[in-house]
């Protein structure tokens, strides 16, 4: 049982339960259940974005039985520690989406919150005078972590085994960032043409081409 086998690839959290089979008296099994009653009673808890990342990591930790560890919010801590490759506390960053943004192949915001909406570092690269430098600034500003996972927790409604998920060395999502501003064209999942608006370089990630390159390493 190893997480290795998830780099670069996506699956669902189901996928990682089949991996690791938590037995019956794990915490995952024990927090499974209270999760299903979070979801029925307090659906706002289990489908909020901005809440339900707290739960999903720890669940991350349950099921691989600590190939995933619960990080922290800031302060310098990861979303997640990650034992991976035999070598232990490499950093994950954790980017949540909603299911219509990855069918569709909407572009993701991947870098840090300081750059999104009036956040500081937006005050920051105002100075800059070229794309460029505002491409460099995010780019060191944002993917220091190892790895990036991105869920489909935004608006979840869905049982937690159905939830997609993209885990990726940041590397590979690194070569995927749209560093141009202005329009960008992609295709939805019905193949419909789309664009959206670039404010920042290095901010989004190109989803299209992200699930094109881990499509390549699931076929592998």
């Amino acid at each position: 049982m190893s997480i290795d086998k998830f780099i670069n690839k996506s699956f669902t959290f189901q996928d990682l339960v089949d991996e690791f089979k938590p037995s019956l008296t794990s915490k995952y099994t024990l927090a499974r259940v209270v999760l299903k009653g979070i979801q029925n009673y307090f659906p706002s808890i289990y489908s909020n974005g901005r809440v339900n990342h707290f739960w999903f990591q720890e669940m991350l930790s349950f099921v691989t039985n600590g190939a995933f560890v619960s990080g922290g919010q800031g302060n310098g801590l990861p979303d997640l520690w990650t034992n991976i490759n035999n070598q232990s506390n490499k950093r994950t960053e954790v980017k949540g989406m909603t299911e219509a943004e990855l069918v569709n192949n909407k572009p993701l915001r991947v870098a840090a919150s300081k750059f999104f909406a009036s956040n500081g570092g937006m005050t920051e690269i105002k100075k800059l005078p070229t794309t460029e430098q505002i491409a460099e600034h995010v780019m060191a500003a944002s993917y220091s972590d190892d790895y990036y996972l991105l869920s489909e927790t935004c608006g979840l409604s869905k049982n937690l085994e159905d939830v997609n998920i993209i885990f990726v060395k940041t590397e590979l999502l690194k070569n995927c960032l749209i560093k141009q501003i202005g329009s960008h064209s992609y295709v939805d999942a019905s193949g419909g043409k789309r664009k959206m608006k670039i404010d920042t370089p290095a901010k989004y990630v190109d989803m299209q081409k992200l699930k094109q390159m881990v499509e390549k390493y699931n076929a592998e």
